[in-house]
C-alpha cells in the first residue's frame, strides 16, 4: 500500500516535486541563456523533462497546479 501524505501519494508527491524543480531550473537556464541557441536548447530539454514529470502525477493533482500550464508556455517561448 502506498503512503499518503496530506492525501497525496508518495509517487505523486515525487513527480510533482521533480516537475516543480525541473521547471524552476529550466526557467533559470532560459534567463541565463540570452540568445545563445545551444543554451536555449538545453533549457528546452529541462523544460520537457518537467512536463514529463508532471505527466506522471495524478491529473487530479496537476489540475490544481499552475506550473503545468506555465511550463507549456515556457516550452513554446523557448522554441520560438
Amino acid at each position: 500500500m502506498e503512503t499518503l501524505i496530506g492525501g497525496v501519494s508518495e509517487a505523486d508527491r515525487k513527480a510533482l516535486t521533480a516537475g516543480l524543480a525541473l521547471h524552476q531550473r529550466g526557467r533559470q537556464m532560459m534567463d541565463a541563456s540570452g540568445t545563445d541557441a545551444g543554451r536555449l536548447a538545453d533549457a528546452l530539454d529541462v523544460l520537457l523533462l518537467a512536463e514529463e514529470a508532471f505527466g506522471v502525477a495524478s491529473p487530479d493533482l496537476t489540475a490544481r497546479v499552475d506550473n503545468v500550464a506555465i511550463v507549456m508556455l515556457d516550452v513554446v517561448w523557448v522554441d520560438l
